[in-house]
């Protein structure tokens, strides 16, 4: 099983989908639990307990809602979720009735850029390109506006397109980025 990124402090509520393991029919009725084991880190080997949010020596089912059609959710008050820390995440049906289903999480500290990008800079200089050309961009053609302006630089995406913006103290006679005027 491969670990998916989870953004530490996330509250979101968790959903999964359980089957009959007798026919593959969706699980409509019964009691399903939800349950989250931490593998790494400060509390390995413990189990997070929704009612007050604390870690557990002890397997802690946690009690879901059916929302419709065989899935099942679990609203979090406060999030189990650290940056580093690998989990074991899953459901299941109390009469053991469920084809089994998990997640191995990881905590992830990145949160992602909007496309859109706010900016209170006066003068700069913008220039794209298409996305399979990143890669391809020598660092030559950055250093002139680099060091105008090194904390500053803005690299965003954008249909399709990778888009640099580097504020400037003037705005330059030539583009520094292809040197043409």
């Amino acid at each position: 099983m491969s670990y998916q990124s989870i953004k530490a402090g996330n509250t979101d509520p968790r959903v999964f989908t359980l089957v009959a393991r007798a026919n593959g029919s969706p699980l409509t009725a019964g009691t399903v639990h939800w349950y989250l084991k931490a593998l790494n880190g400060a509390n390995a080997g413990k189990w997070w307990r929704i009612s007050d949010n604390s870690w557990q020596v002890a397997e802690v089912a946690n009690p879901m809602t059916h929302q419709a059609d065989g899935h099942w959710s679990r609203a979090l008050d406060q999030s189990p979720w650290e940056t580093g820390v690998a989990y074991l995440e899953y459901a299941r049906e109390g009469g053991d009735l469920h084809v089994p289903v998990a997640r191995a999480l990881k905590g992830d500290g990145y949160e992602a850029v909007a496309d859109t990008i706010l900016s209170r800079d006066v003068a700069s200089v913008e220039a794209s390109m298409p996305a399979h050309c990143l890669g391809s961009v020598p660092l030559a053609m950055l250093k002139h506006s680099l060091t105008a302006s090194p904390g500053n630089v803005v690299i965003y995406r954008t249909n399709g397109a990778i888009h640099l913006t580097i504020p400037v103290e003037a705005a330059p006679s030539a583009n520094p980025l292809t040197g043409i005027g």
